[in-house]
């Protein structure tokens, strides 16, 4: 046993062993020290179990050593460890599990195999575990299989969920299964059948908005857990083995709802959200922007305070393709009011992405009038009544999938805070508006942005229906305007007459 002092007071590491013994006559020995909320997660007698905390209490670890432990326990076992892409559960979780697993087990000079092409390792006692992506439920609903995991279990469909759990039907096709959950059944489905593991999805994930947080969390805070499910809550703190300076970081670098989320595993970071569907393992654009295939690029803006702790100013870029989604990839982030870092950076893009025009917050005329002395097409984003809703329920519609399983609208992992700011979008319950007081100056901007797009028939191909008008820099509307803002707004009608013809014109 091993004890260290931590912030929430002393854990000690208890060491688990067990002896493997080769075709060759080596014996090995694979010894794991465990934490209290690993060990809590190892031993659980659940069928669906979710280790879900903050960052940090060795969720994969844990989740390696279960593969481990229950592969040597059940020779020929089939083990399914899944990630939503496979591309991340090969740098992230498989990396973890050779980590754990001695290599010796699956080398073929005493029985065993890694096939890399295929994706799976053979122990030398004929257990297999197979690595894949969860895209798609149906691949896997006619394999048979002993035991499920998933790792970042936030990135899966609750469907996906569901439809694996009639996989788990591998037995030993020896004697007679003897577990009370079986016997529970009754003696028309508990009929006498072969010995078996106990059946168990075993999941890791950080705090997360949806499925996740209403089957296990929710009810695990209101002491109502639902039978045969288990939930192991951890902070960053369950980890002494942690490097010291981890969460001063996270205390450094994020603001205090990421902090409850990221060190202390806190879920209710995520109550009442804005846009409850989003998910990061399907709405985070994979791979590279796709700008060849953009038929327009637009952006939004939305200007902050002039003082250190005021609101920041944000700006974003989207296109759209040629095949309907619409890509959130380009990112400002400041603290502070407009300054001359936002126009040479809206300059900069506006010239390398050839953004065809700006949706900028209309509060600070002063600052669009700049931009477009500068020949930065702005104009005013919409605020007419109703129209804070209006956008939030068109990115929501945006958002939900289609029958393929895809959604409209992506955001790339260049937009770190819209990323965050998104999942921490709160509305008041009381009001159903945006609750006040939040931090909101990224989805703001990214909701002008996409606002834009839907207004100007480019993404959802909804018509353009109001006219909107340009402040001059006094905050007042223009009754004469100069000949330039004339030329502004005659260009911008043309444009906009120029859009509704192809429109009329395409369907």
């Amino acid at each position: 046993m091993e004890a260290l002092e931590t912030a929430t007071g002393k854990l000690e590491q208890e060491w688990v062993s067990m002896k493997v013994t080769l075709p060759s006559g080596d014996v090995i020995e694979h010894r794991e020290g465990m934490w209290p909320k690993q060990k809590q997660f190892y031993q659980a007698r659940a069928r669906y179990v979710l280790f879900g905390g903050a960052r940090g209490p060795g969720k994969t670890r844990a989740l390696a050593v279960k593969i481990l432990r229950q592969a040597l326990r059940w020779p020929g076992i089939p083990i399914y460890l899944l990630r939503r892409d496979l591309k991340d559960l090969k740098r992230t979780t498989e990396v973890e599990w050779q980590r754990v697993c001695p290599p010796q087990l699956y080398d073929p000079r005493y029985g065993g195999q890694h096939h890399k092409g295929e994706n799976w390792y053979r122990l030398v006692n004929g257990s297999i575990i197979y690595l894949g992506e969860g895209k798609d439920s149906e691949s896997y609903k006619s394999v048979t299989a002993g035991m499920f995991v998933l790792d970042e279990a936030n990135e899966f469909e609750e469907d996906f969920f569901l439809n694996i759990d009639p996989a788990m039907r591998w037995t030993t096709g020896e004697g007679l299964c003897t577990y009370p959950e079986c016997e529970e059944l009754g003696e028309e489905y508990a009929r006498e059948h072969s010995i078996h593991p106990f059946y168990q999805i075993a999941m890791a994930t950080n705090p997360s908005p949806g499925w996740l947080k209403t089957r296990f969390w929710d009810t695990w805070k209101a002491g109502r857990e639902r039978k045969n499910y288990k939930f192991i809550p951890a902070t960053a703190y369950d980890n002494p083995s942690l490097p010291p300076d981890f969460i001063p970081r996270l205390l450094e670098n994020n603001t205090a709802t990421w902090v409850r989320n990221f060190i202390d595993g806190d879920w209710s970071s995520f109550e009442n959200m804005v846009w409850p569907t989003f998910n990061r393992g399907v709405h985070v654009w994979k791979g590279n922007t796709p700008f060849d295939e953009f038929t327009r690029i637009e952006g939004g803006i939305d200007y902050g305070g002039t003082t250190e702790h005021s609101h920041r100013t944000c700006a974003y870029l989207t296109g759209f393709t040629k095949t309907g989604k619409t890509v959130t990839f380009w990112e400002y982030s400041k603290q502070g009011g407009a300054s001359n870092d936002l126009f040479e950076q809206i300059a900069m893009a506006t010239k390398m992405f050839h953004v065809y025009r700006w949706w900028a917050d209309a509060s600070q005329p002063r600052s669009n009038q700049q931009l477009r002395l500068a020949g930065i097409n702005v104009v005013d984003a919409p605020r007419y009544k109703g129209a804070v809703k209006e956008g939030i329920n068109q990115i929501n519609r945006l958002l939900a999938l289609s029958p393929a399983g895809e959604p409209q609208l992506y955001v790339t992992e260049s937009c770190p805070r819209l990323l965050s700011g998104i999942e921490t979008y709160q509305l008041d319950p009381q009001t159903g508006e945006p609750a006040k007081n939040q931090e909101d100056d990224e989805v703001d901007a990214w909701r002008y942005n996409i606002m834009g797009l839907l207004l100007a028939g480019v993404a959802g191909r909804q018509p353009l229906n109001r006219e909107y008008k340009v402040k001059n820099g006094s905050g007042g509307v223009d009754s004469k305007p100069s000949r330039m803002l004339q030329r502004f707004r005659e260009e911008r009608r043309n444009r906009l007459r120029e859009d509704l013809r192809r429109m009329e014109t395409h369907g």
